[in-house]
């Protein structure tokens, strides 16, 4: 099995998780990063 794109580096150059499938019309590519712990609590938190 070939190991392409199982990881990539994000825009900020992380090393992270990829998409070790394409989709052969468009592929999928990590277009940004991931959010920071707690990054949206002030959003999710009242609605709970």
């Amino acid at each position: 099995m070939d190991a392409h794109d199982t990881f990539t580096r994000s825009p900020s150059g992380e090393l992270v998780k990829g998409f070790p499938f394409q989709l052969t019309d468009s592929p999928m590519t990590v277009t940004r990063d991931s959010p920071a712990l707690g990054e949206h609590n002030r959003e999710i938190i009242p609605g709970v």
